[in-house]
């Protein structure tokens, strides 16, 4: 059950991309990242009103505020990925970028991440998917 939910966040976040790359030719890559996230600032606002959710910033470490930076550079080179490749290949070049940074995460225990070896297997998924990638762009 929980490998649907996987699926099903690959399926919007590939949905979301080419909704974003479309917002990225209309408008261009800075305003249509702040309007991305000013949509979404207020649909959230929207839902903690509607749950009776408290404003309050508890106590955090400097560093959790980076998150939104992070958001704000994963759609600015979402957008210009996939707005000059097709979607097969951008969703490649994601995915390959996804589960490199997993398995350096896992390998390291990075920021608290829980310690996994990579082992054979992990590097064997990752050339296939590599290849497959490096397929698409030398076929198209």
């Amino acid at each position: 059950m929980t490998g649907s939910f996987g699926f099903l966040t690959g399926v919007a976040v590939t949905l979301a991309n080419l909704v974003n790359a479309n917002l990225f030719k209309i408008f261009g890559n800075s305003l249509a990242t702040a309007l991305i996230h000013f949509c979404g600032l207020l649909i959230m606002t929207c839902v903690c009103l509607v749950r009776f959710e408290r404003f309050r910033i508890p106590k955090t470490p400097l560093w959790i505020w980076g998150a939104g930076l992070i958001g704000i550079v994963t759609i600015f080179f979402s957008n210009i990925a996939f707005s000059n490749l097709n979607m097969t290949l951008a969703t490649a070049a994601v995915l390959a970028g996804q589960v490199t940074c997993g398995l350096i995460f896992d390998a390291t225990g990075f920021m608290g991440s829980r310690k996994i070896p990579i082992g054979n297997r992990q590097l064997i998924s990752l050339g296939l998917i590599l290849t497959g990638m490096t397929a698409m762009v030398l076929w198209q």
